[in-house]
């Protein structure tokens, strides 16, 4: 990679980003793609990686024969970019259909999850970092074994939901859930008995489509706020409204009336529904782009203080968004994961002593509560007057 191709994103202006993202949306929505902004290719480049809509947009603007007509600098990164997701998508699919082999060659059932159910889709396939998969609570543990007889180590972490992410030689990590966290555990107990079977495949289901439109909805409005209005999560929920009922969509809706995050997730909702028909898209969340730009730019140069720095990123955006992601944050204090934990002396202690290990390892959170806001507080002031300025005087 040349030396241009490395310029840091502190050199990037915030406001070529959200052009980048606006002209993306356009591309993705529209029947006729507009012209580009004139951006740097840096600018294209930092709001790719960001936005992680490559590979559809390439396939997209091709498809209307657009392609010719784009700037040297984008068809450059956009290919670039392109090329890698379609690389993780394609080992994505291949890791998917090993999962079937071995589920198929047990008798176990499995449900594929959010982005891993696009992968196997060539129309709709996106960009994914992780596999993610569901399994009843009582094969979950036998899944991640054979995973584990076929080369993959349970080196990532865990939570309430799945066993540690599991890795094999620069393939995706897969993480094998034994159940969803979307507010409501009489839905969860109930996603198998609607699971649709995938075709091509042996013992791969997916969710139910009101199921897969309430889960993504869920997993970006609630449990990752940072992701709010992201191109490529934008676009995976498109594809999920694109398959409910008229009466699943409403369905979806009432569910969304009694959270707290409504706002947002009905923004999230009406703004993938604009795109599913092609409609003009309202970027409902620009601020929040701004402001994430922020927050991940500086995630690099954040005092540690012992402090994971995903924890200070995490503050952050739960202190620009509000009350209800606050108290998400402050609920993570004592979450109780299915696996060990990622530091070596307490995972010692757990398995030793399972009470006190879990014990150390809620005040350890504790202790580092104070000082991950204290780091939080400034960093998410900037965000908030960085993405003021950068929206206060344009449309968009």
């Amino acid at each position: 990679m040349s030396h241009q191709n490395r310029v840091p994103a502190d050199r990037v202006s915030v406001v070529d980003v959200l052009a980048a993202r606006m002209w993306m949306l356009g591309a993705l929505s529209s029947d006729v793609v507009a012209a580009p902004p004139a951006l740097a290719e840096t600018a294209w480049r930092e709001g790719l990686r960001r936005e992680r809509c490559a590979a559809p947009l390439k396939a997209r603007v091709r498809g209307r024969g657009d392609w010719d007509a784009l700037p040297v600098e984008l068809v450059t990164v956009l290919e670039e970019h392109a090329a890698r997701e379609l690389q993780r998508i394609l080992m994505a699919r291949a890791q998917l259909l090993e999962i079937d082999r071995l589920a198929a060659a047990h008798g176990l059932d499995v449900i594929v999850l959010k982005g891993g159910v696009a992968a196997l889709a060539d129309a709709r396939a996106v960009d994914l970092i992780d596999v993610d998969v569901l399994a009843v609570q009582a094969e979950a543990r036998t899944l991640a074994g054979l995973l584990d007889q076929a080369g993959y180590a349970g080196e990532g972490f865990s939570s309430t939901q799945h066993l540690h992410g599991r890795a094999r030689g620069g393939q995706l990590e897969v993480e094998v859930h034994q159940q969803l966290d979307v507010g409501d555990c009489s839905w969860s107990a109930t996603v198998w008995e609607r699971a649709v079977p995938i075709a091509g495949t042996s013992r791969l289901r997916q969710l139910a489509p009101e199921d897969h439109l309430w889960h993504l909805l869920y997993h970006v409005g609630v449990q990752h706020p940072d992701r709010r209005g992201a191109v490529r999560d934008t676009l995976l929920t498109s594809y999920a409204i694109a398959d409910c009922s008229v009466a699943a969509l409403d369905a979806v809706a009432t569910r969304i009336d009694v959270m707290p995050q409504r706002r947002a997730l009905h923004d999230l909702l009406t703004m993938a529904g604009e795109l599913a028909e092609r409609r003009t898209v309202r970027d409902r969340f620009v601020r929040m782009a701004a402001a994430m730009f922020v927050v991940r730019r500086a995630g690099p140069t954040v005092p540690l203080a012992g402090v994971p720095v995903m924890a200070v990123g995490s503050w952050a955006t739960a202190l620009l968004c509000g009350w209800p992601e606050i108290r998400h944050q402050l609920g993570r204090v004592g979450m109780r994961t299915l696996g060990a934990s990622t530091v070596s002396p307490l995972a010692r202690i757990e398995r030793r002593a399972p009470r006190l290990g879990r014990a150390l390892r809620v005040c350890a959170r504790l202790v580092r509560l104070p000082l991950a806001v204290a780091l939080a507080f400034p960093l998410a002031a900037a965000a908030a007057v960085t993405s003021w300025r950068a929206t206060r005087s344009r449309s968009w």
